[in-house]
């Protein structure tokens, strides 16, 4: 398995959900564990390797809907924390704006902080198990260190 710093990789992951969908990418060496940028079609590093995009190099990182987050983790919060607004945010994700209404219910109800951590567990989880069936092995430094 190849080491990848695990602060590096929700960094990545973090970027590359920024946007537009695939307005920002970012990839894994397969054989180092090097995190690269794209952004808009264009590496932000200046040692960008020429084969960056050979997927039997480099890894691309994947996006919420990939890993099967979004809106299935709202109503997952939502039907343990809040089972009685389930129908209310349900019908907000059929409108638009949709998150920003639900982070203001989970406010006004006291558990946006609640739902930030609960997010963040789910996503690390979905990401260490993609991690896995990828050939990644987390580790808490950084790669190279």
């Amino acid at each position: 398995m190849t080491q990848v710093a695990w602060m590096d990789l929700l960094d990545a992951y973090d970027f590359a959900n920024l946007g537009a969908e695939y307005e920002h990418r970012a990839y894994v060496n397969r054989e180092t564990g090097r995190i690269y940028f794209a952004s808009e079609e264009e590496m932000l590093e200046d040692d960008r390797p020429e084969d960056w995009e050979n997927a039997e190099h480099f890894l691309e990182l994947p996006r919420a809907q990939d890993l099967e987050l979004g809106v299935y983790t709202v109503l997952d919060f939502v039907a343990q924390q809040l089972p009685h607004d389930y129908g209310t945010v349900s019908n907000f994700f059929q409108q638009h704006d949709s998150y920003r209404r639900f982070k203001q219910l989970m406010e006004k109800r006291g558990c946006l902080d609640k739902w930030f951590r609960f997010e963040a567990d789910v996503t690390a989880n979905a990401l260490r198990a993609w991690c896995r069936r990828n050939g990644l092995e987390p580790i808490q430094r950084a790669v190279g260190d």
